[in-house]
Order: structure tokens, then sequence, then C-alpha cells
């Protein structure tokens, strides 16, 4: 086995017993406490938590008693221009550091001590001071809840339960940081297309309502998503244009005519004159006055809409009512209710997340609140809604799929011995792929996991768990039928399924919400006692299934993704954060279980892997500016492996072959090489094609043809393939011919397996012949490149052994 080098680590930091070590975007953490010392230091957070609680209630009551004094729109707006400037060339959550982080604090945060804090006597402006003393307060506010309240909180919960469980504990601290700094809960890209989805099917009940279609409210919201992403810049440039096209003007006979004139009348009839007085007006307001956040000049929605969605200052009663955590992030955010900010006439909008992350569950309730009827029928649509969603959104990758929705089968109640019928949400068949979808469209609860983590762990469950059992079921009951006969809600037989004719049976366990962000770990899921059993089950919500249907176009490399999916379900070392973690590492590593493992091979420590996602951050943020932005799978794959993967899958009708799954399976860094290799030929050897044969973990032959592939081809690749195994003792070497039309676009392909015990005997003599000869010119063409072959060195022929053992001494 090939000897492992030993890397260095691109950073190291030490304090005392811990240690932390980062290799490119791994991070490892190791913690060599000594016993005493530890209880020693944990008793000290703990007699110092009654302190840190103390000095997190005087922050908040001074940041509130600062906030009342203030104009709360101008402080907002200063806030968000912080933030503006703060997030410039940010595409990236990994390229959130606590600067970005905080300047959001300094709007959600903010707005939600505004909303619960009765308004003083104002001041008449924000002053840099004013803002600075507050952005301080804020920020370690902050701190401590989310530092050293969370560790002696941590402390004092084992100190005082004798049934303590520190898993259930890590899960506790998990959820309370999502809950005070995670935010976006879907990219830009997809909020206005999922709030669609949902909605569109509810107008009829959203029109009686608020008086306004979901159309409506649709485009609307788009203008104000429009207006906060994109109006700065639009701003900036027809200021900017003007500027440009005023200096010409003052060139021109205009500065004859009126040489007198001042510059800002002189500006002010330029304006007039182009027509563009009030283009240029509705600039200015966005760059220094209200234009990018008052929605009545953004939007046309009504006042009695606006109502429902806004607080106005010190109208919310709960976030700062008395009793334990008055004002802390650990409470329920106004802004978690309602989106907007209300000040004398206007209504405003700071804070795009805060609008469309519980923007569909906001409107939700308003519905319910109205009549019990409404609430049913809401209820009805919604159901449907997210049955058919995961449906529409897997046929985008999948397509012709066999697709059985409410799926019903016959079981014996062990409790009596009868036979009772059971459900499935949906069965979705693909070849050898079955995805049983258990599919919830309730809601995650409203309850933050401070306040009651009992309420938020069993809102997990029954969101997680109870769909894996349904689909566990399914699967118990398949694989004890010879052959499974499933039926409609008519009781109509409608298909007759084998087990033993699917390679992967996954359980997919779907949510509306999108809280994945802590499922997508089986560590987090078994800490709480969610029982994952054996199957593979995948927790993923509707959103998760979006992002992947933009990414993946052809049904090979999705189902190639879902299996490595599944095998890191089941890796324990994987730490991850959330779902798109899981793709980001596969389009960095391809097969990231194997590679995550080999990285914590022979140590205790923790593995982080941060940073992975950042190509999904960055493709989806330029595909919000631009639509004709490369889809990022393809662009992260070699070109001509994309060409044969994609001619294999029409060959096939998307189904998995010998050939995609091998080619799939090659490692980045080796199919790299492969594949440049061969566009490297076909880009400038094209009248001179010669095969390319890969060693290592790759045994492959890629054999590039410009004539019809033909028998006669065939077995000049295979000898040529077998000559190479005799060289490098292989047992076994993959065959590839690839057939390109004169403008070198791959035409056709054959696959092959050899293997050596295979070679007739009448065979080896004459390959061993044809081996020499490829030994011989390898050896030459190192030569003749000047290369100087060490003695220790491998030998040039690939016969995988050292030079001095092989070629050095013969001709």
């Amino acid at each position: 086995m090939k000897k492992q080098k030993k890397v260095k680590p691109d950073e190291f930091y030490s304090n005392g017993p811990m240690s932390i070590a980062r290799f490119g975007k791994d991070v490892i953490y190791e913690s060599k406490f000594d016993a005493h010392k530890h209880e020693k230091l944990k008793a000290s957070i703990i007699k110092q938590h009654p302190e840190t609680i103390e000095k997190i209630n005087k922050l908040v009551t001074e940041i509130s008693s600062i906030v009342k004094t203030l104009p709360p729109i101008q402080l907002l707006q200063t806030s968000w221009m912080k933030l503006f400037i703060s997030m410039r060339g940010v595409q990236a959550e990994a390229d959130i550091k606590k600067e970005q982080t905080h300047s959001l604090r300094m709007v959600d945060y903010i707005q939600s001590i505004i909303a619960s804090t009765p308004q003083g006597k104002n001041k008449e402006e924000v002053s840099e001071e004013d803002w600075e003393k507050l952005s301080t307060l804020v920020e370690n506010l902050f701190d401590l809840v989310n530092g050293r309240y969370q560790i002696g909180a941590s402390l004092l919960n084992a100190l005082n339960d004798p049934l303590h469980d520190s898993n259930v504990e890590e899960f506790r601290f998990k959820a309370q940081m999502y809950w005070c700094n995670v935010r976006g809960e879907r990219f830009f890209y997809h909020q206005l297309k999922a709030l669609e989805n949902l909605i569109l099917p509810q107008t009829e009940l959203i029109e009686s309502t608020f008086g306004i279609s979901s159309e409506f409210i649709i485009n609307e919201f788009n203008k104000i998503m429009y207006t906060q992403t994109h109006g700065m810049h639009d701003a900036f440039k027809v200021l900017d244009d003007a500027r440009l096209a005023f200096v010409e003007f003052m060139k021109g006979e205009y500065f004859k005519e009126y040489p007198d004139t001042a510059p800002p009348q002189a500006y002010e009839l330029f304006l007039q004159k182009n027509g563009s007085s009030e283009v240029h007006a509705n600039a200015f307001d966005k760059m220094f006055g209200m234009g990018l956040f008052d929605l009545k000049k953004i939007t046309k929605l009504p006042n009695s809409f606006l109502d429902k969605l806004s607080w106005y200052p010190g109208e919310d009663q709960d976030f700062q009512s008395e009793g334990e955590f008055k004002g802390w992030p650990l409470r329920i955010w106004p802004t978690f209710k309602r989106p907007f900010i209300k000040f004398e006439d206007s209504y405003y909008c700071f804070d795009l997340h805060s609008l469309f992350d519980k923007i569909y569950r906001q409107l939700e309730k308003l519905v319910f609140a109205t009549t019990e009827k409404n609430k049913q029928a809401w209820i009805k649509i919604r159901n449907v809604t997210s049955e058919q969603l995961p449906i529409d959104y897997l046929s985008m990758m999948l397509p012709n799929a066999t697709i059985i929705k409410e799926a019903y089968y016959t079981v014996i109640d062990a409790t009596n011995g009868k036979q009772k019928t059971c459900e499935t949400d949906g069965l979705f068949i693909y070849g050898d792929t079955l995805l049983i979808l258990e599919i919830k469209a309730a809601s995650f609860t409203y309850t933050s996991p401070t306040d009651d983590f009992i309420a938020f762990t069993n809102s997990l469950k029954t969101l997680i768990q109870n769909p894996i059992n349904q689909g566990a079921r399914f699967l118990d009951f398949l694989n004890s039928q010879d052959e499974a006969t499933i039926y409609n809600n008519k009781k109509q037989e409608v298909l007759k399924l084998k087990s033993s004719n699917f390679k992967n049976k996954i359980i997919c366990a779907i949510t509306l919400d999108p809280f994945t962000e802590l499922a997508a770990q089986t560590q987090n899921l078994e800490k709480l006692g969610i029982d994952i059993g054996d199957a593979f089950s995948w927790s993923l919500s509707i959103d998760d299934l979006q992002v992947y249907a933009d990414i993946f176009t052809d049904p090979l490399f999705f189902l190639h993704y879902l299996e490595k999916r599944m095998l890191a379900s089941k890796e324990k070392t994987l730490e991850l954060d959330d779902e798109l973690d899981h793709l980001g590492l596969y389009i960095v590593h391809n097969g990231y279980t194997s590679y995550a493992i080999k990285k914590t091979a022979g140590t205790g420590a923790r593995l982080r892997f941060n940073g992975y996602r950042s190509d999904i951050d960055v493709y989806f943020s330029e595909l919000l500016l631009d639509k004709s932005t490369p889809n990022l799978l393809i662009a992260k794959t070699p070109p001509r492996l994309t060409e044969t993967i994609l001619k294999i899958s029409k060959t096939t009708n998307g189904t998995p072959s010998d050939a995609s799954t091998y080619l799939l399976d090659i490692s980045i860094e080796e199919r790299n090489r492969i594949f440049h290799a061969l566009n490297e030929q076909l880009a400038c050897d094209f009248d001179d094609l010669k095969p390319i044969s890969n060693y290592g973990e790759t045994n492959l032959t890629v054999y590039p043809i410009k004539e019809r592939i033909t028998p006669k081809t065939i077995s000049s690749a295979i000898d040529h393939a077998q000559a190479v195994m005799l060289i490098t003792k292989e047992p076994t070497r993959s065959l590839l011919i690839t057939q390109y039309s004169k403008d070198a676009i791959l035409e056709d392909i054959y696959w092959e397996e050899l293997a050596a015990d295979k070679i007739p005997e009448e065979k080896i003599e004459p390959l061993r012949l044809v081996a020499n000869n490829l030994r011989e010119k390898r050896i030459a063409k190192a030569l003749k490149e000047g290369k100087k072959i060490g003695r220790n060195e491998p030998c040039p022929c690939l016969s995988m052994k050292k030079y001095k053992h092989c070629c050095l001494n013969t001709k």
C-alpha cells in the first residue's frame, strides 16, 4: 500500500489544550484537556453564569433606552447602508464573517427592538456617535448570548439534571445558535418561485382575505426584491450618466446662451430639457432618501394588506414583556411574525430575509384567523401542493419515471392478526431506484428552542421520525413479499413490485418548511432519539429539491450523487451544517465519504468541512443577475467527460450503466487528468490520435478514433489495453473507445471491462511483443524529452516498479 505523505496544515492554532488545524477547507479540532483543569474551568464558568445573565439583561435595557430616543426609520436606513457596504463582494455563505453577521443584526434585531419599544422623544437625527455606541452594545450582546451564556447554561443543565444527555445538549446549543444567527432559508434566486408555487393555488382564499390576488402579491414582492438587490446600482448609474451628460451639455451652446446661471440651476434646466427630472429624482431618493425602503413608493400594495404585516414602534407586546430572556435574541423576534415596520403614514422594508423566510406561514396564519372553513380549505390545498412539488422537481431530474401518488397496500396488523390498509404519499420509480416519498406540509414549530425545547424537538420528530417510520413500514412490506401489490385510493390494483428489482431503495422524508440545516446530519437525528433505522433515509425540504433540480440536468449525474449521498447518511465522521454541504463536498471530492474517512483515520479529532457550498452560493448569486450563467455541475466537470456521460445517457434513456457508473466514480483529480489529456489530443493532434491509459486508482484506457467503430477497431483497442495490463500486471482494466466527427464532436462510444485472467493463452506472447514495444516507446519518449530518470523513481514504462528494478538495464 502506498505510504501517505504527511501534509502540513495551512493554518494551525493552539491555546493550551485546544488545537485547530486547517487543511484547505477542512478544519480539524482536537482537545487534550487535563481532567482536573477542565473541571476547575467548568466550575469557574458556572459560578460566573448569574453575572453573565445580568450583563445581558443590562445590555438589552441599554439598547432599548438608546433606540427609543432615535428616529427609527433613519436608524434602520443607516444600519442598512452599513450592511450594504459590508456585504459588497460577498457571494458565498463562507465569506460572511463576524462583521457581516453583526451588520445584519443591526438591521433585524434593531427592527425587533423598535417594534417592541414605545418611542420616547426622538432626536432629530442619528449621529455617528449614537450609531457606534448602539453597534457596540449589540455586538457585546450577541457575543455573550452566543458564547459565555451558552457554555454556562449547558454546564448548569448537566449539573442539575441527573438524566442529562450531552448529545441532546449539543443539539440544543446548535438549535439556539441557528435561531439567533442564521437567516436566509433559500437563495434569493428561488424566493419568488418558491412563494409562487405555494400561494398561486391559494389565490381564491388570498383574495377573500386580503382583497388582492396571489399573482399581484408576487409581482409586488418582486418589485421589493429587485429594488433592494439592484436599486442602489441602478440609481448610481442613472446619476452618474446624468452627471456625464450634463458636463457635455455645459460645453455646448447652453453655456454661451446662459453664462450667468449657477450650476445647480443649470442642472435643473438640463434635466427638464431632457425630460429626466422624475427619473433623476427617483434615483436620488434611492441613493440618499427612502426610495429603497418605502413600500408606497416601490409597490401598489394596499394599506390594509401592509397593516397586517407591519409593526409600528412599540406595538409588539411579547418580545420585551417581563420575564426570563426579556428582549434576548433567544425569544421569538417581532420580525419573525411581521416583516415590515410602520412609521407615521408609511410602511418600510429593510430586510429581505425577514420578508421571505416566513411570509408563507405569516399569510397562512392570517387566513387561518378568518374562519375555520377557510383554514381547512387552505390546509387541503397546501397538502395537495406540497405532495405535488417534490414529484415535479424529481421529474425534472429523472424524467419519464413511474409515479404512484397515494400508494396503498395491505399488511397484517400485529395486534389483532387482521389485514389493514396502509398508505405512503408516493412512489417514484426510475430504473432500479425506488424513492419512497413521505411528505409533511405541517409547519415546523414556531416555538423558540430556548422557551420550549421539548416542543421544538417534538416538532422535529413529527416531521422526520413519523415519515421515516411510515417509509420503513412500506419497505418492510415490500421486502417481505415475493411480489408486492400496490393499489390506488379506489382499491384498484395499479402496480406490482419486486424488491429484488431495485438496487437503491430510499425513504425520502420531505418537508415544506426548510429546517434541514438541523436534519442534514444523521448524528443530529440520532442524538434526539430519532431512529432512522438501517434503511437509507433522506430528510430534506422542498427547497433543497428546488436547488437540486437546477443543478442536475441529466439523470445519470443525479443518480450518481444520490448513491454518494446515501453512503454519507450512514457515516458519522461527516459533520455538516446543511443539506447543500453534501452537494458542495460531492462537487469538490466526488466520493466525499471516503475522503472524510481518510482525513480522520487514526485520530480522535473532529473534522469540520467549511466553505464547500461556496461554489453553489456563488452560482445562484450570479444566476440572479444573469440567467445565462453556465450550469455549475457542468462547469465543474471536464467537458469531454460530460460529453461522454450525456452520450451514454441518450443511449440508455437515462439509466445508469457500467460505463457511466465507472466514469462518474473516477476521482476529481484523475478525471481532470484523463479528460484534459483527451481534450488536448482532440484540439492539437486530431490527425494523430493515440490511446490514453491511466494508472493507479483508475485503470482506464481511452481509445479515441475518427472512423466508425467496427469489430476490427474493437479488437485493436482490446489488444492495446491488454498489452498495457501485461506491463502493469493489473488484474483488470476498463476500455472506453470514443469515436469523433471531423469537428471533434463525440458520435459513438464502446465500453468493455477487461480481466487479465480472461486473456486467451494464445494471445499472451503476441501481446508481450506489443507490450515491449509500448515500453520501449515510453522510455524513448521520456529520454527524448530530456528527463533524467532517477534510479528510485517510478519507471516511465508505467510498470509501477522503480526504474532500477525495471527498465534501467534493458535496451
